[in-house]
């Protein structure tokens, strides 16, 4: 898919100026949505084998009865909270009271990312590029430009299926177990494929600089998990590990893809109501279970509604004159508020 296409999304007339529905659920903020919903009502969905997102959740999230005797009755049990700097899999959070990338003194402060991009696959070459947002810039040069290293640090064995679905059994091997198969490379200890890239400062302003680190991978006969650490950044909120991972699809394969849509919140939603991010836990699982190769963002991912609602926009939103509106001032104090607002927003999501 290409990266420069874009969906041209015809807007209908704007909302009520309270920009909030009756509804608790983003899908019927709109009268006219409704109005299209009431005529052709959308059934569910017949889905199957769910037992296995059930134990998942059941498992992770739930506290039997912590009595020497048998359970109670009632299948009363606590929720376990998932704290958000947990460990995982051989990798220690980042955070407060843990060794980061490089000197925390000289460490650029991690605002958003590290956030991988594919591209493409072309001359079995796997492209793609990662985006990390740091806290603070300005029109001077960085004293400490970040940099990325990637290596190959497993294979993957597709070669079995499970009889009963026709899927494949992922087992991972080191590199040291015919990864590199070319004669010419056996010195006695197989080397790791490995690559350094220096990060290019995409656009900086006093408040934030954006780096991107291109990759180019190449790919092998068997799926491969690649590994990337990024030097001189230091994760103050300890939301991310010192690694991350990701998995490529053999040279003959094809990539197993995960597509979602409606990640954020409109105006009007009843946030309270929500309960926590299960689809991603979802997601989570069957991606620990048989590695997804990309993920594919639909629409609704982030909402800007509220710079009319909260926002540096509210005041012109109030007005209802459509001539007062139009001749609104917009000066430079409003429009760096408006560029502010869309830059955190999209920088927490």
């Amino acid at each position: 898919m290409a990266s420069h296409y874009t969906d041209n999304i015809i807007h209908g007339g704007d909302h009520e100026a309270t920009h909030a529905s009756q509804s608790k659920w983003r899908h019927e903020e709109s009268s006219a949505f409704r109005r299209h919903a009431a005529t052709a009502p959308r059934h569910a969905d017949e889905r199957s084998d769910s037992n296995d997102l059930a134990h998942f959740l059941n498992a992770t999230r739930i506290d039997p009865h912590e009595s020497g005797g048998p359970p109670a009755s009632t299948g009363k049990h606590k929720p376990l909270p998932v704290p958000g700097n947990a460990t995982s899999a051989g990798h220690y959070a980042v955070g407060p009271g843990h060794p980061t990338t490089g000197d925390v003194a000289n460490a650029l402060e991690v605002k958003c990312g590290p956030l991988l991009n594919y591209r493409r696959m072309e001359n079995e070459t796997w492209f793609g590029s990662v985006l990390v947002v740091t806290n603070g810039g300005g029109l001077a040069e960085s004293p400490v430009a970040p940099e990325l290293t990637v290596r190959i640090v497993q294979q993957v064995d597709n070669r079995t299926t499970r009889a009963n679905e026709g899927l494949p059994v992922i087992a991972f091997q080191s590199l040291d177990q015919d990864l590199y198969a070319d004669p010419s490379m056996d010195t006695g200890e197989r080397p790791s494929w490995e690559a350094k890239v220096t990060g290019v400062r995409l656009y900086s302003d006093p408040a934030n600089t954006f780096w991107r680190f291109s990759l180019e991978v190449p790919m092998q006969q068997s799926e491969i998990q690649c590994e990337y650490t990024i030097s001189n950044l230091h994760f103050s909120e300890g939301k991310k590990t010192d690694k991350q991972n990701f998995f490529i699809p053999a040279i003959s394969e094809s990539m197993r893809i995960m597509f979602h849509s409606c990640n954020g919140f409109s105006v009007g939603t009843d946030e309270a109501a929500w309960s926590g991010p299960a689809l991603w836990n979802d997601v989570a699982r069957a991606h620990k279970k048989t590695p997804f190769h990309v993920m594919l963002g639909g629409g609704d991912q982030i909402y800007n509604d509220g710079i009319r609602v909260h926002g540096p926009l509210k005041e012109w939103t109030a007005i209802s004159n459509p001539k007062k509106r139009k001749d609104y001032p917009f000066p430079e104090a409003l429009r760096k508020a408006c560029d502010e607002y869309y830059a955190n927003n999209y920088i927490q999501w």
